[in-house]
């Protein structure tokens, strides 16, 4: 064991510091609720995402494409996000061929926003 006072004077500051981590709150923003994004313009299902690599690999093939402003790729979910940029259009055929090029098997294509304007 170290019995040397400099030894002692660091650990009583590092147990007073992380005692005061433990006691004084986070600033309000830390508690404030993040901005909502908009829902995603479509939502893929893709069979095999399995891995971050997948995820690149997908993520690539879907940012080429000149519709898509932003790309989520939910790897739990097995799900691809997308965001189209205003006043473009991505049809279920050009979202099926992006994911079979990236090497992928297309799932079901949802469009969250349509669902719930009818």
């Amino acid at each position: 064991m170290n019995n040397r006072p400099e030894a002692k004077i660091r650990t009583v500051t590092l147990t007073a510091l992380l005692m005061t981590l433990l006691v004084v709150p986070p600033p309000a923003a830390a508690l404030a609720p993040e901005a909502t994004e908009p829902p995603p313009d479509i939502v893929v299902e893709v069979n095999g995402l399995s891995c971050p690599f997948c995820a690149y690999g997908i993520e690539k093939k879907f940012v080429e494409r000149p519709e898509v402003d932003s790309i989520v790729v939910e790897l739990a979910e097995n799900e691809v996000h997308l965001w189209l940029k205003s006043g473009e259009e991505l049809s279920d055929e050009a979202v099926r061929r992006t994911v079979e090029e990236a090497g992928f098997t297309p799932g079901e294509i949802r469009r969250p926003e349509q669902a719930g304007a009818r």
